[in-house]
């Protein structure tokens, strides 16, 4: 899915601003690539706090300082900055690198929480469902509760093309570790994909990932969510795995299903059902 919404048109040699340097990184490194979607969001927050006209050689370690300290004003996650200071980083490495600056200043990630795994309840489903259809947003809603169920990350879910839901299955193709998985269809997605029409090239083509963060930002504030650490939408693919594992489901399938390519990764979610090693330990009783 192409959503190009830059302009390349810029000329080697007169790059100065942050927006002719963002159109550069496009044409030359993003652009058509599976990153493009994402980069175009990241780079487009940095943009919207520096504005697209700040000289790239002014940029300093107060910018960065004050981008931190803004993205956590808004609510963003450690991960989720970390993500936008790595695409401002990979410009200035790249300025730097054709002579359009002389010196970078330091970009430091933040520490993240990965042991933190935050899954929604069914309650906390209802709730936020509700809030997508409440704001007129009813193909999101559909979205988020195919992530619940299928478990897939929003930019595979995205790119899901119908040719690859065949007999109530879904071929996951285009993945993060491009190590392609089979999931089968439960019910409740079978029906969500028949209430789609099959007037574009996959159920989520029309949606964008722009589009669904701020819907999800949105519906997280009405919530009063917005300063809930790892209330994220990849939240969906938490909740996807944890009822797995509560229904005893076990972690080599959870991880198959998911996608993991390290079981650590899958283990998180081992601790939300002790019933399968108590009934390990009561074999030794027989």
């Amino acid at each position: 899915m192409k959503t190009t919404i830059y302009n390349t048109n810029f000329k080697s040699g007169e790059i100065r601003t942050f927006r002719e340097l963002r159109n550069e990184l496009f044409e030359l490194k993003w652009g058509g690539t599976k990153a493009e979607n994402s980069q175009l969001q990241y780079t487009k927050a940095v943009m919207d706090i520096f504005s697209p006209s700040k000289l790239i050689r002014d940029i300093n370690i107060n910018d960065v300082d004050y981008l931190v300290k803004t993205f956590k004003g808004l609510g963003n996650s450690n991960a989720t900055i970390n993500r936008k200071l790595t695409s401002l980083s990979v410009m200035l490495n790249h300025a730097l690198e054709r002579g359009y600056i002389d010196k970078k200043p330091l970009i430091k990630k933040l520490p993240e929480n990965n042991s933190v795994v935050v899954w929604f309840t069914e309650e906390e489903q209802n709730a936020i469902n509700n809030a997508f259809i409440d704001n007129g947003k009813p193909h999101i809603a559909k979205l988020v509760t195919f992530l619940c169920n299928t478990g897939m990350r929003v930019g595979e879910a995205l790119q899901l093309k119908w040719s690859e839901c065949v007999d109530h299955k879904i071929m996951v193709l285009k993945t993060k570790n491009n190590k392609p998985r089979l999931i089968p269809q439960s019910k409740k997605v079978i029906k969500i994909l028949e209430s789609i029409p099959k007037n574009q090239k996959g159920p989520f083509y029309g949606i964008t990932y722009g589009e669904t963060r701020h819907a999800w930002d949105k519906m997280r504030k009405q919530l009063g969510k917005q300063h809930t650490e790892g209330w994220t939408i990849h939240g969906c693919r938490h909740t996807f795995c944890s009822s797995l594992v509560q229904k005893n489901v076990p972690i080599q399938i959870v991880a198959s299903l998911a996608g993991h390519s390290d079981i650590r990764m899958t283990m998180r979610y081992a601790h939300l059902n002790t019933s399968v090693l108590e009934s390990a330990i009561g074999k030794l009783d027989e």
